[in-house]
């Protein structure tokens, strides 16, 4: 995609640039408080981090599977129920930023720490789930902020648009589709963990 067609996708989903931006802001955030902290922090995120890790080599892949689907899907559940409260604008943004800033100190500890391996063992494990399940993530927010801003806007006649049953339905309809997203995000966590996770243990 070009320089151009970027700038037109944006300014055609705005909302979902945002959100975007909101995610990458924390995970930028996130690895940089990993970058600048201090031996206490670093040794915190050490024994999170391996201890987390090393389970996950020794459990079976449908409990990581459950277990991924419930990490995730939590944040999906609560953009969902978020989308139905005419004050919640606040908190559907911090879930991307605060899903990004997860995934930056992960990121950011695991490259700091071990170097290649650590990025070897993101590429591997890591990242492959979090594409799906952050691109869920992204558009759960897009959606549950525009529902909530419909029912703020019962409120504040001002504000464009309206609820009717065919938004709500349409609504749990796109949440549908995003939990299926989810699904795939926990079979492919849970498959990558099976197949790679024996080899690249942190220690």
């Amino acid at each position: 995609m070009t320089g151009t067609g970027i700038s037109e996708f944006v300014k055609k989903n705005k909302l979902t640039a945002i959100m975007a931006a909101l995610f990458f802001i924390g995970m930028a955030y996130g690895a940089l408080v990993v970058g600048f902290g201090d031996d206490k922090m670093l040794h915190s995120l050490s024994f999170m981090t391996k201890g987390y890790m090393n389970s996950r080599a020794e459990q079976s892949m449908a409990v990581t599977f459950f277990n991924s689907l419930w990490s995730s899907g939590c944040f999906v559940l609560a953009l969902f129920l978020l989308g139905f409260s005419s004050v919640s604008i606040p908190a559907i943004v911090i879930l991307p930023f605060f899903k990004g800033l997860g995934l930056g100190t992960s990121l950011g500890y695991l490259y700091i720490t071990y170097a290649l391996k650590g990025i070897a063992f993101s590429a591997a494990i890591i990242l492959p789930a979090a594409i799906f399940s952050t691109f869920a993530i992204i558009l759960a927010s897009r959606e549950a902020f525009k529902l909530s801003l419909l029912f703020l806007a019962t409120f504040v006649p001002r504000l464009p648009g309206g609820l009717s049953p065919r938004v709500i339905k349409l609504y749990c309809a796109k949440f549908l589709v995003l939990s299926g997203i989810m699904l795939i995000a926990a079979v492919v966590d849970s498959t990558v963990t099976f197949l790679f996770s024996g080899f690249l243990v942190l220690s």
